[in-house]
């Protein structure tokens, strides 16, 4: 489309110029006026083919919106979906890293069923934040 915008343009004047009599030679006419005439035809020619190449680089310029706004959309998903993700390992992380540290006076160290504590506490917080992204159709 470019190389016919570059084609087109210097033609259109070209032809406007014989079209307008600007064209002599040694100050005699160079063209008949039967030629000026089809000169006239071929430049009515070149200005609807240019108001259509114009139309057309305007679908293409949609066109080429239309896909950009497509791939953003899709980016948009990916970026939820890894959001999602990274917000269930969150709070697992959070948990272990806690029960993890040299702490004496936590309740659960000391107590016979505070490794299952930790595991259900860490299974259900999971659980809640996989149905909660599954409900906003992050997942």
């Amino acid at each position: 489309m470019l190389h016919i915008r570059r084609t087109l343009a210097p033609t259109r004047d070209a032809v406007r110029e014989v079209i307008d009599n600007r064209v002599e030679f040694a100050g005699d006419e160079v063209f008949t006026r039967e030629v000026e005439l089809n000169f006239g035809n071929a430049y009515d020619k070149l200005l609807r083919a240019a108001d259509n190449l114009e139309l057309a680089r305007d679908l293409l310029a949609g066109v080429r919106d239309y896909h950009q706004a497509q791939i953003a959309n899709e980016q948009n998903d990916v970026m939820k979906k890894l959001t999602a993700i990274a917000s269930i390992l969150l709070l697992p992380m959070l948990i272990v890293g806690l029960y993890g540290q040299n702490f004496r006076n936590i309740p659960e160290l000391h107590w016979g069923w505070g490794y299952y504590w930790s595991l259900g506490l860490i299974a259900i917080t999971s659980l809640a934040q996989i149905l909660y992204f599954r409900r906003k159709n992050w997942l």
